[in-house]
């Protein structure tokens, strides 16, 4: 739901440019290159032992590169950690009341986040409503025991929202929100800066900032050549367009949608943030 986005936003301010909105010359480590998910690299370099491990580690190094965990750990302080996992699953050390570091939780309507989805890599076999290859995309999202990576989205959204209430005190959370991104870029990067310790931002910075973390310069690093990282962007980086929704399936299957998000979310604040994008009586344009 934008995680791509906010991990480009957060190394450009932390890594990205001086006040002059120079580019800086930083030592090569994962995360400053690409995006490279905790979750998704081993502890140590893998030797594999046959065809099988040879052929997964070579399919797992196409998409995430050659990086191991302690790149991450060895990485220019500040150091910056992203991930899909949630809940129970992130650092202690991060999620106590004492706790240390700052955790910023990028955020989408779940009906956009379902269209990305369904087309994240290639329209899926069993279409939206399924078929003989499978129960299709809608059903499969909606599905509290999904087979979808990391799980049921309605439960990650209420696993983060615990996470945010407990955070709060100590203001070391940041909900970030696609949409909001999507309508006034600059804005949210400030904001994200001001979270972040960096105060108001001095204008040739900012506007760095914003020219390096914009759909463009993603567009750009998909058509400058096929490496690691640009490859791994092109994968990542998300269906853009806002309320996208609206022009797939029919209006009774996104009643259908919204029953199970009251059942699911009630009662949930950071789910409250994404029902204005999810209302059908909007209408049905679609911003990028």
């Amino acid at each position: 739901g934008g995680a791509t986005w906010v991990h480009k936003i957060l190394i450009n301010l932390l890594h990205g440019f001086d006040e002059e909105g120079v580019h800086k010359t930083i030592p090569t480590a994962a995360h400053t290159t690409g995006q490279v998910f905790v979750e998704s690299i081993p502890q140590h370099r893998i030797v594999p032992t046959n065809e099988a491990e040879e052929a997964q580690e070579a399919g797992r190094r196409d998409m995430f590169g050659d990086w191991v965990f302690e790149m991450l750990v060895s990485q220019p302080n500040p150091r910056l950690f992203s991930t899909h996992m949630y809940g129970g699953m992130l650092p202690a050390s991060l999620l106590s009341a004492n706790g240390k570091g700052k955790l910023v939780v990028a955020v989408r309507n779940l009906k956009d986040l379902l269209v990305s989805t369904h087309f994240f890599r290639g329209e899926p076999k069993d279409g939206w409503l399924g078929n003989e290859y499978g129960k299709g995309s809608f059903e499969r999202f909606l599905d509290p025991d999904t087979a979808n990576a990391y799980g049921s989205v309605f439960t990650w959204v209420k696993e983060m929202d615990r996470i945010v209430e407990n955070l709060k005190a100590d203001e070391r959370v940041l909900v970030v929100q696609y949409e909001d991104l999507v309508t006034d870029l600059p804005a949210q990067i400030q904001r994200v800066a001001s979270f972040l310790g960096q105060g108001t931002l001095a204008p040739a910075r900012l506007d760095a900032v914003v020219r390096a973390s914009s759909f463009l310069a993603f567009g750009e690093s998909r058509n400058a050549g096929m490496t690691t990282e640009r490859c791994l962007t092109m994968i990542l980086a998300p269906k853009g367009n806002v309320r996208d929704w609206c022009h797939h399936l029919t209006e009774d299957k996104w009643k259908e949608f919204d029953e199970v998000f009251k059942s699911r979310l009630a009662n949930c604040p950071l789910a409250e943030k994404l029902l204005d994008y999810q209302r059908w009586d909007m209408g049905t344009d679609a911003k990028e």
